[in-house]
Formats: structure tokens, C-alpha cells, sequence
């Protein structure tokens, strides 16, 4: 629970941190238990991607395993332009 919620402090998202949990052999349920816990990934995105991302932001929170339907939901809510 402690290295998911330092991870989302660091600005990891849900699949990073679920990948990072597995390689430490930490037992599947303890994973959903410690996801579910920590505050909503969108929420955690919303606030550090600020109210106008780039193309560039994007890529980053991808890298930080940040769920793509995610980054796809909060782009077209902050109006990013896609063909920009």
C-alpha cells in the first residue's frame, strides 16, 4: 500500500503502478486493494496536467502509465486539439 501511494505521489499512474506491485510479487487482491485506495487516476492526471496540455505532456503521463482512455478523456475535456 505504502509503494503504490508513493508511486502515485510521484506522479505514476494505476498500470505503472499495478506493473511495479506485480514485480514485487505482491499478491493480486493487495494490488486491487491498494489501487482502490488511492485517489482516482483521472483525478490524479486532472491535477498534474494542468488545463492546457501538450502533445508532449501526454506522451510523458503515457510513459508514467497513465491508462490511455484516460489521457484521451481529460485531453477532449480540456479541449486539446488532437490534429495540433
Amino acid at each position: 500500500m505504502n509503494r503504490a501511494v508513493g508511486m502515485a505521489r510521484r506522479g505514476y499512474g494505476d498500470l505503472a503502478i499495478r506493473y511495479d506491485l506485480e514485480q514485487a510479487g505482491t499478491p493480486a487482491d493487495a494490488i486491487e486493494s491498494a489501487l482502490d485506495a488511492l485517489e482516482p487516476e483521472r483525478e490524479r492526471l486532472a491535477a498534474l496536467i494542468g488545463t492546457a496540455p501538450t502533445l508532449r505532456d501526454l506522451r510523458r503521463f503515457a510513459s508514467k502509465g497513465f491508462d490511455g482512455a484516460t489521457l484521451e478523456d481529460l485531453a477532449s475535456a480540456l479541449g486539446f486539439d488532437e490534429a495540433a
